[in-house]
């Protein structure tokens, strides 16, 4: 057995903690192992087979895979730790969405909640609908945000995504809040929509691409004028297979900065062809 599908059975109630259902982990299991599992369920703990019904999922992948049913925004870690196969998600999910994610691939249907990708290092995370604060960013106490792997989200992101994203891309379908890419040490954020306040402040290195212009950026960017960057075509053309939006092969308003803080990162306003 390779697939299982969970479904929640009630969409209210204490929060959940998921890290322990992971695909390769679940793999390995018997029906009744899985429904014995304990789960962090508020201040106690349950077992599985209490607040999810099992039956078989998809056994044609390569890999592991797990399909949540009827999920809701009170499961939090969802693909905690996760180093391969397929988690699916249909609907919603809560905070720590992908959280130290090394592998595999996680869709979501929904939205999701604060501190997605939060210590991601690998691996394919797809949100359909919106994310919360926090995208990407380090969790709390940690000294680093995102270092690999690729996220899309197919709706808006809140306030300070990718902050201290130190590698990896973050592409983002509708707009951001506020301090996007702030502190940025490396990576590429990429944005459709208008971002908040603030993008890119204090940034290190790295790129955020813009499809909007910017109400305005922080004192510390200097325009750079307009280019036909020759690394520009070949970027879009590779992130476009994940993000139509970024297809095209025009140029682009660039901005250096941010100087406070060496100023070898940028800011690029694409044209939209």
């Amino acid at each position: 057995m390779t697939g299982w599908r969970l479904v929640l059975k009630q969409p209210t109630g204490p929060r959940i903690d998921m890290a322990p259902v992971l695909p390769q982990r679940l793999s390995a299991l018997a029906a009744a192992e899985i429904r014995a599992l304990p789960l962090t369920c508020g201040n106690r703990l349950r077992p599985l087979g209490a607040l999810f019904d099992e039956e078989p999922g998809d056994q044609s992948g390569d890999g592991p895979t797990l399909a949540i049913g009827a999920a809701t925004a009170r499961l939090d870690n969802l693909g905690r730790d996760m180093a391969g196969g397929t988690l699916a998600v249909e609907g919603d999910t809560g905070a720590f969405l992908g959280r130290r994610m090394a592998g595999g691939t996680i869709t979501v249907t929904g939205s999701c909640g604060a501190h997605a990708a939060a210590g991601m290092t690998g691996g394919t995370l797809r949100v359909a609908g919106s994310a919360g604060d926090f995208l990407g960013a380090p969790a709390v106490g940690e000294v680093t945000g995102m270092a690999g792997g690729l996220v899309v989200i197919g709706g808006d992101a809140g306030d300070r995504v990718g902050e201290r994203l130190r590698r990896g891309s973050i592409l983002i379908g509708g707009g951001a809040g506020a301090y996007c890419g702030v502190a940025m040490i490396a990576g590429t954020i990429a944005v459709a929509g208008i971002c908040g306040d603030g993008p890119g402040f204090a940034m290190r290195r790295g790129s955020i691409i813009l499809g909007t212009v910017p109400k305005r950026l922080p004192v510390g960017f200097a325009d750079s004028g307009r280019y036909s960057l020759p690394f520009l075509p070949l970027l879009r053309r590779h992130l476009a297979r994940h993000a139509a939006w970024l297809a095209g092969s025009g140029g682009a308003d660039r901005w250096l900065g941010d100087l406070t803080a060496g100023g070898r990162g940028e800011i690029l306003c694409l044209d939209r062809d």
